[in-house]
């Protein structure tokens, strides 16, 4: 399965692209992607599948029917799952904001699936000393605990790669196009 991830976009320039002419089988928006972009993808994609989580800066931008905060979905025999949002920050805006306890609670039911999406990475992966971009301990537990394939988080506007026991945990900053095989 050929993926197109997208996360913490700041201008429409990498957007000229049309997913299935690109081989694409799946897009994914991993937050802070503005709503015209998601609708230029949206509209280019036109059989492509896509799924994905809203960010911190995000005004539910991600539609209900596409929207995996919390849920499992299926695409192409693969189970997606994810967690929007980043930390709550005393004094910011509370829309897609967590605390590590609200996470914590929120995630004790979540399944295991083949990829998770989030906003924000897992705790001591890819994540920065500051508050806001510090990674939830929640996620890191769930990674170590359920073994998901994949594990993509934008936020931290870097693009790495950190493999994690069976788990490749992958930062998305802009674009990028991620491999997975499905057998």
């Amino acid at each position: 399965m050929r993926i197109l991830a997208v996360a913490d976009i700041h201008s429409d320039e990498d957007f000229q692209l049309d997913p299935e002419k690109m081989g694409i089988d799946l897009v994914v928006t991993l937050g802070d992607v503005p709503l015209d972009l998601i609708e230029v993808i949206l509209l280019k994609k036109r059989s492509v599948p896509y799924l994905g989580v809203n960010g911190n800066h995000d005004r539910d931008h991600v539609p209900r029917y596409a929207n995996a905060h919390r849920r499992v979905l299926q695409v192409g025999g693969l189970k997606f799952g994810g967690f929007e949002g980043a930390p709550w920050i005393p004094g910011e805006p509370r829309r897609h904001a967590y605390t590590e306890r609200q996470v914590r609670w929120r995630m004790l039911f979540l399944p295991k699936v083949d990829v998770f999406l989030a906003h924000s990475p897992p705790q001591g992966i890819h994540d920065l000393p500051d508050p806001l971009h510090t990674g939830f301990g929640a996620f890191r537990e769930y990674l170590e605990r359920k073994q998901p394939r994949l594990f993509l988080h934008g936020h931290v506007e870097k693009n790495l790669e950190t493999l994690v026991g069976k788990t490749r945990v992958i930062s998305v900053f802009g674009k990028r196009i991620i491999d997975l095989e499905t057998s």
